[in-house]
């Protein structure tokens, strides 16, 4: 296996880095809905992991994460030196930034208890996705969370791996798609914005392949009925796809509401 080293001994490879304001909106929300008490924990920590060319994503994070935990210390890593010296002016009293890769740059005795690593991986080699995945297991406190995927450019859509440190080992718990509803809602959509151990699988045999299968029938299905709005489509097929086709979907209507999908 080839794996990426740089300067320093910082794991990884420098990503395209593109980002917009709230591009990981759905993301937050998500992650405030269902590790709140990994937030409120003592001296809790979140690491955004390859925050990009600006630092957008991890100072929008914090704010949000403050509402629940305004002690929550947020830390922006990124593997290029030039991004983090224009990060750093925009640090604050719970917001850092520093330089590092999947071997995350935490102090001493510090552990993250939420990693988010998102639209990096996808840039990477098939490959390299396990390692990297265990390397940041590394850093993570038991019962801690990774949540590891890709959006669109503007956040409309987005998937996401969600791993658990349990008893030391990196637990896959499941897999989330989300839309925020600014798009129409079409299943298929999401193949676009799959994380790189799903991308390349949308294939005929595969499970990943026969899930969307499933997904856009439904999606077909609940279109007859000529419901109001995108958001009673997404809810009415997440609910046949359940019911109908046997997968092990989330039931939450909370969640199904506000866009998501978790597939255990």
């Amino acid at each position: 296996m080839t794996y990426y080293r740089t300067l320093k001994g910082r794991i990884g490879q420098k990503t395209r880095g593109l980002t917009c304001e709230n591009r990981l909106r759905q993301v937050d929300i998500f992650t405030c809905m269902n590790f709140d008490g990994l937030i409120r924990r003592k001296n809790a920590v979140f690491v955004d992991l390859g925050f990009g060319r600006y630092p957008t994503t991890t100072i929008e994070t914090y704010r949000r994460l403050a509402k629940i935990n305004p002690k929550i210390k947020v830390i922006g890593v990124e593997i290029d030196t030039e991004r983090l010296l224009y990060a750093k002016p925009y640090e604050q009293a719970n917001v850092k930034f520093k330089l590092g890769g999947f071997n995350i740059p935490l102090n001493k005795d510090e552990s993250a208890d939420i990693i988010r690593c998102y639209n990096v991986l996808r840039q990477y080699p098939e490959e390299e996705f396990t390692k990297s995945i265990e390397t940041m297991g590394n850093y993570l406190s038991e019962s801690g969370v990774i949540i590891e995927g890709t959006s669109d450019q503007f956040g409309r859509l987005t998937s996401f791996n969600l791993f658990v440190k349990s008893n030391g080992d990196i637990i896959n718990k499941g897999l989330v798609f989300g839309t925020n509803f600014n798009v129409s809602f079409y299943p298929r959509d999401f193949q676009s914005v799959l994380p790189k151990n799903f991308l390349h699988h949308v294939i005929s045999g595969e499970w990943i392949y026969q899930f969307f299968e499933d997904w856009a029938d439904s999606y077909y299905k609940i279109m007859k009925h000529k419901l109001e709005s995108q958001r009673q489509v997404f809810y009415e097929t997440a609910i046949m796809l359940y019911k109908d086709y046997g997968y092990n979907i989330e039931q939450r209507k909370g969640l199904l509401r506000r866009g998501f999908l978790v597939v255990r």
